[in-house]
């Protein structure tokens, strides 16, 4: 059995930066508006990828977080009983149900999204345009790093 090539990078160190960017994503000083508050975060990435993915099943919900659908599903009841989201049937297969955003789930997701980019705009005010530009092809690599990482691992 042939063993990997030692990496050229110090692995601990790479661990501990990844995790200081986790912290440092999340500053314990932001407070999320008050209907934010009630979503957990899976709720919070059902209600990004329903938004983003309009009419979309359960199934594809499943394949779009990389869950179970039994855990799909109680993230969508929660999200149906919160008035966030609809279930329709699709009307050429009532098998078939379709993922919807209600008015109130648009409204939330919106406050969302503006909580986000002032979060944003709090983090990066002090950047320089250079440094910010930086970040940008900072996070391109790292996202093409592991989405290839991902892509041999399957």
């Amino acid at each position: 059995m042939q063993s990997s090539p030692a990496p050229a990078i110090d692995l601990d160190k790479l661990a501990e930066l990844m995790k200081q960017a986790r912290e440092a994503w999340h500053p314990p000083r932001w407070e999320p508006p008050a209907s934010l508050k009630e979503l957990t975060m899976p709720q919070g990435r059902c209600l990004w990828l329903i938004t983003h993915h309009e009419n979309c099943t359960l199934s594809e919900l499943c394949e779009l977080m990389k869950i179970r659908p039994s855990t799909a599903s109680a993230y969508v009841e929660r999200l149906v009983t919160a008035g966030l989201v609809t279930r329709e049937t699709d009307e050429s297969d009532r098998r078939v149900i379709h993922l919807k955003l209600t008015r109130n789930g648009r409204n939330v997701f919106q406050q969302f999204k503006k909580a986000e980019r002032e979060q944003l705009l709090q983090m990066t005010q002090n950047c320089s345009d250079e440094e910010l530009q930086q970040l940008v092809q900072s996070l391109e690599t790292m996202i093409d790093i592991l989405s290839r990482a991902r892509g041999a691992a399957k």
